[in-house]
């Protein structure tokens, strides 16, 4: 017995059902899905930026105090160091 004809014996059935192509099922009822229309993009990310802008000033902050930390070691303790031995007493750059 070939694939053919065996698959020939299968009685087909429909899964929506034997009147099929007389009676259509019922649509089924889909609510509508309304959206919120979107707020502007300025509206929708202000608290981002203000985060990064917070962000970004505190780097400012800490590379201000890095350069005045620098500015008083050299001004407080190098500057009383003879020449030849400022290099030394350098702090290594971070």
């Amino acid at each position: 017995m070939t694939y053919s004809e065996l698959l020939r014996r299968v009685p087909l059935s429909n899964k929506i059902g034997v009147t099929y192509p007389d009676q259509m099922p019922a649509l089924a009822v889909i609510p509508e899905l309304r959206v919120p229309p979107i707020p502007p993009v300025e509206e929708m990310f202000q608290a981002w930026f203000d985060e990064l802008d917070q962000a970004l000033e505190g780097v400012k902050q800490r590379l201000d105090r890095s350069k005045l930390w620098d500015q008083w070691y050299s001004e407080t303790y190098l500057s009383k160091k003879p020449m030849g031995i400022q290099s030394t007493l350098l702090p290594s750059k971070r």
